[in-house]
């Protein structure tokens, strides 16, 4: 009984180091220094043109704005499933 535990730990070990080690090799710190400012100050795009307003859109905006509606939507369902209650 020792000896499967023993492997069963030895083998996950093993996997969680394959994985950490193969997401290592993938995994940079910083990107390159990239492309030089435009003349006006701003940032150009990845194709190395100038725009006038880029608009960052990040995934944890995204994210929050996704909750923020999920959230609305689960108080709405409440409200209208116990105004249906207090009718029947």
């Amino acid at each position: 009984m020792t000896t499967y535990i023993a492997r069963k730990t030895f083998y996950k070990a093993l996997a969680l180091a394959y994985f950490i080690l193969i997401c290592n090799i993938f995994t940079f710190a910083q990107g390159g220094p990239g492309l030089p400012p435009c003349e006006d100050g701003s940032m150009p795009t990845p194709d190395g043109d100038c725009v006038d307003n880029p608009v960052p859109i990040d995934g944890a905006s995204l994210l929050v704005a996704a909750g923020v509606a999920y959230g609305l939507k689960k108080v709405y369902d409440k409200r209208k499933q116990n105004k249906e209650a207090d009718i029947a």
